[in-house]
C-alpha cells in the first residue's frame, strides 16, 4: 500500500510490534481527533479509523515490515483546522512510546453488493445483488452464507419470510436471519439463507480461526457475482472504525480485514464472497467474506483497491446468534 505520509519514528516493525502501535495511535486519536454526530452525513469524509498494514513486499516474515495507520477517506483531515492537535500531537505521542504511524487514504468504502453455485448471484425480491458466498452446517441444518446487507435489503412482508433468488431469478430458499447493523462497533455482516433441497449440492465450506501472524501477506482468493475469481493479499489488519456506505449513511466496523490486489479484488455484487488462502485448494478454510470494497477516486489514494472482509471466526461466532434471533435489531 501507498502511504501518504509518515509520522513519529519513521520506522516500521515487526507485525507484533506495530499491533502494539496501533492501540497507542487509538488512544491519540481518543484524546485529539475531532468527533462528530452519527447523523452528520456531511462529516464523514472527514473520519479517522485505525489498522496495520504491511508495508513491505516480503514474503519472508523475518524480512516482512509493518506499521500502524490512521486511515481516512481523503487528505482532508490533514489539512482542516480542528484535525491540527491530533497531527501537531500524536506524532510526538507515539515517539515517545518508541511508535510511529502512517496517513493511509483508502477512499470511499462501499458495500460490495451487485443457477444457485458457490460464488453465483443472489438476492432477495426488491433488494441488493450479492454473492452466494458458500454453505456451513450448524448442528443437524445446513445454511447457505452470503452478506447480511444482502439478506436483509428486501421490503418486510408481514407474515411472509423472506426469499432468496438465485441469478436466474429463481427462489432457491428463505432467508433465515442476519447481523443487524449498528450505528458503530459492528465486526460481522452475515446473511443465512435455508436452501430449497433442489439447490443444495452438499457443498460444505469450513470457517476457520486465524490468528494475525497466519494471516500476515497472506495470498488469498475468492469467487464473486461481481469480479468472478481474483486472488489478492492481505495488507491491512487489526482495523478500527471503518465507515461502511450503507445506504443513505455509514456503519462504522472493527476487525476488518483489508485485501490487495493488481486488479480490484472486490466489487459491487461480490458481498458474500468467502475468501479462503489461495495456494490451499483443497479442504481449505475460510479466512474470511467479502463484504465492502474502497473506491479509489479520491485524490492520493492508497495504490491499489481495497477489498474489506469479514473475520471467518467472527461469523462462526454470530452463526447461533442469527439463529436464535438476536440480531434482528441488535449485532450480538
Amino acid at each position: 500500500m501507498k502511504l501518504s505520509k509518515e509520522f513519529g519514528l519513521k520506522q516500521s516493525g515487526t507485525l507484533a510490534v506495530a499491533m502494539d502501535w496501533a492501540r497507542s495511535l487509538d488512544r491519540a486519536i481518543e484524546l485529539w481527533a475531532p468527533t462528530y454526530s452519527e447523523s452528520d452525513q456531511r462529516m464523514f469524509p472527514y473520519w479517522i479509523g485505525s489498522g496495520v498494514v504491511s508495508v513491505s513486499e516480503s514474503t519472508s516474515e523475518a524480512d516482512d515490515r509493518w506499521t500502524a495507520v490512521a486511515i481516512m477517506e481523503s487528505k482532508l483531515p490533514m489539512r482542516r483546522k480542528d484535525f491540527r492537535p491530533f497531527w501537531n500531537r500524536a506524532p510526538q505521542f507515539m515517539a515517545d512510546r518508541g511508535a510511529s504511524f502512517a496517513a493511509l487514504i483508502v477512499g470511499p468504502i462501499i458495500i460490495a453488493a451487485g443457477a444457485v453455485s458457490i460464488g453465483g448471484s443472489v438476492r432477495v425480491p426488491g433488494g441488493l445483488s450479492g454473492t452466494l458466498g458458500g454453505a456451513v452446517a450448524h448442528g443437524n441444518t445446513s445454511f447457505a452464507l452470503t452478506a447480511g446487507h444482502v439478506a436483509s435489503s428486501g421490503p418486510r412482508i408481514a407474515g411472509e419470510p423472506t426469499v432468496a433468488l438465485g441469478v436466474n431469478e429463481e427462489e432457491i430458499g428463505h432467508v433465515v436471519g442476519w447481523s443487524e447493523l449498528r450505528a458503530k462497533r459492528n465486526t460481522t455482516d452475515l446473511g443465512l439463507i435455508n436452501l430449497h433441497p433442489g439447490y443444495d449440492d452438499g457443498g460444505r465450506s469450513v470457517l476457520g480461526a486465524y490468528t494475525p501472524e497466519q494471516l500476515r501477506r497472506l495470498r488469498v482468493r475468492k469467487t464473486g457475482a461481481g469480479t468472478k475469481t481474483t486472488v489478492g493479499t492481505v495488507t491491512l489488519l487489526g482495523t478500527k472504525n471503518i465507515p461502511v456506505i450503507h445506504g443513505d449513511g455509514r456503519k462504522y466496523f472493527d476487525g476488518l480485514i483489508g485485501i490487495e490486489a493488481d486488479e480490484p479484488f472486490a466489487k459491487r455484487g461480490d458481498s458474500g464472497a468467502l475468501v479462503f488462502p489461495a495456494d490451499d485448494t483443497s479442504d481449505a478454510k475460510a479466512i474470511g467474506m467479502i463484504v465492502a470494497a474502497s473506491e479509489l477516486g479520491t485524490r492520493g489514494g492508497s495504490g491499489q483497491p481495497v477489498g474489506w472482509a469479514v473475520p471467518a471466526e467472527t461469523m462462526s461466532a454470530n452463526i447461533g446468534s442469527i439463529l436464535r434471533g438476536r440480531t434482528r435489531g441488535t449485532e450480538a
